[in-house]
Parts: structure tokens; C-alpha cells; sequence
């Protein structure tokens, strides 16, 4: 993970409750595979002079985004095309983030005592006010939106889609988990008509998806999380997962953990622990 340094192994416990949100699956984990995808994205945006819109979480999400277009740029895998980080609530974030460099793992923090701040450069534009924000829709030049919510239900992001996703020569980028029944998994489920503000629009943009990008560990992340516990949660209970991939996650468990008691909680369910 750029940016945070990586977390220590977690103390041993009695009971660990742990998220599931990719509980039965696992990420795309070769880096070449998907910078190559970028690269792909990013020379389709400047031969067609489109759009690719990038709905992100705005604190956490769209710093670690930052960062890794600015590695693709600065390795010579991705040319350098406008980046536009419209969010408010990410401008906020990314003060936060620039005030601790005490948290930066020490390749950020080299960088970070070396060059300056580290969301900065040249192509990277972030939009505050709404009149900046409408303007964007103006543009006949290729350029990445980076903009709230990550889900698509809200933000200045729908707005974007509502502008992008009916010309087939622009792009949506889903980088994060798509709940069931938003405009993300919608979008993730390649549906050709979708809501927009109660609209029923056309989708013709091309949507793709980078869940090697999300925040959220896969399976075997999960796992190995589990694993380094010692010794062993004697109770574990799966939530923050749909029920398919929680009830997934806790087969896994007691599978590869005989003994341990596992519990995929029901709705107001209540525990005595």
C-alpha cells in the first residue's frame, strides 16, 4: 500500500471480528498486468480526446490513486495527461495527509523530505468550487476525473457520468467494492440503461474494473491476517461483507481453522462475549 507504512502484526485476541468484503475471491496481484491496463486507458483517452472518470472514495482511495498514477508517469509507463481531483472532502483529506509524514512508509517519506509535497506535480489539478467543477464537462481534451463518491451515489461524481458515460469513447474506472443495488455495481454489471438522478440514461462509455486498486483485502489477505494471530481468535465472527461472500469467507475459515468457532452474523443479532 503506498503512502501509510505497512501495519504491525496484529496482538493475539479472544475474539476477532473481521470484514469480508472479498471474502471469496481474490485481487488481480500482477502489477505489470495492471499498469498495462493504465497505460491502455490512458493512450485510448489521448487518441479520442475522452474523458476516463474515476469514481473513489475521497479519503484514502483518492490519495492512494494519486500516488500510483504519479509512479506510472514518473517509471515512463503512462504519458502525462491532465488529472483533475474533484473533491472537496479529499482537498480536506489531503491536508491531513501532508500534516503527518510521521505515518508515510519510507519510500513517502523519502520522497516527501526530498521533493516537496507529494500529491503535487504539474498535471495534478484539484477542483474546490462547483462553478471549476462544471467546467470540466467543457473540456475536449483527454484527462482523468478523480472525484467523490466511490459508489456513485452521490457527489460530483454522478454529475460527471451523467456528462461522460452516453459517448462511447469515454471511460468509467471502478478502483473499489460496488455495493448491490447503487449506480456502481449498476455501472459494474455493464447495464446498458442506468438511472442518473431518476433518468433513465444510455451507457455506451466503457467501464472497467481495477479491484487490485481497492482498499479492501482480498481472501488470502484475510487469511494471512488471521494467520498471524497467535495463538489462534478462539471465536471470529465475519461481517462487512454481502451474505455471499461472507458466509464464503467463513467456510474458508473453519476449513482452515478446525476448532475455531465462527459466527456470520444476522441482521440485530445480539452476542454475549
Amino acid at each position: 500500500m503506498p503512502i501509510l507504512r505497512d501495519p504491525q502484526p496484529p496482538p493475539p485476541c479472544d475474539v476477532l471480528i473481521i470484514e469480508s468484503t472479498y471474502g471469496d475471491r481474490l485481487h488481480e496481484d500482477n502489477r505489470e498486468k495492471r499498469k498495462a491496463v493504465v497505460k491502455d486507458l490512458v493512450e485510448h483517452a489521448i487518441r479520442y480526446k475522452s474523458k476516463i472518470v474515476v469514481p473513489a472514495f475521497s479519503v484514502g482511495r483518492t490519495q492512494d490513486l494519486i500516488m500510483r498514477m504519479k509512479e506510472l508517469i514518473k517509471d515512463g509507463e503512462v504519458s502525462p495527461i491532465p488529472i483533475f481531483i474533484d473533491s472537496p472532502l479529499a482537498l480536506k483529506a489531503m491536508k491531513v495527509f501532508q500534516q503527518h509524514p510521521e505515518c508515510y512508509d519510507e519510500e513517502t517519506y523519502r520522497t516527501f523530505t526530498s521533493q516537496g509535497d507529494i500529491f503535487a506535480s504539474k498535471y495534478i489539478h484539484f477542483i474546490s468550487t462547483a462553478t471549476d467543477s462544471k467546467l470540466l464537462n467543457r473540456r475536449k481534451d483527454p484527462c482523468v476525473i478523480i472525484s467523490a463518491s466511490g459508489m456513485c451515489e452521490g457527489g460530483r461524481v454522478v454529475h460527471h457520468l451523467k456528462n461522460t458515460i452516453e459517448d462511447e469513447a469515454n471511460v468509467v474506472v471502478l478502483v473499489g467494492w460496488q455495493a448491490e443495488h447503487t449506480l456502481g455495481r449498476k455501472l459494474a454489471e455493464e447495464w446498458g440503461t442506468v438511472p442518473i438522478f431518476g433518468v433513465p440514461t444510455t451507457r455506451r462509455a466503457r467501464v472497467v474494473r481495477l479491484n487490485g486498486y481497492s482498499a479492501h483485502a482480498d481472501r488470502n489477505d484475510l487469511l494471512a491476517y488471521v494467520r498471524a494471530i497467535q495463538p489462534y481468535p478462539r471465536k471470529v465472527f465475519v461481517v462487512h461483507g454481502e451474505e455471499r461472500q461472507s458466509l464464503a469467507f467463513g467456510m474458508t475459515l473453519q476449513t482452515e481453522f478446525p476448532g475455531m468457532e465462527v459466527e456470520v452474523p444476522k441482521p440485530e443479532s445480539i452476542y454475549q462475549i
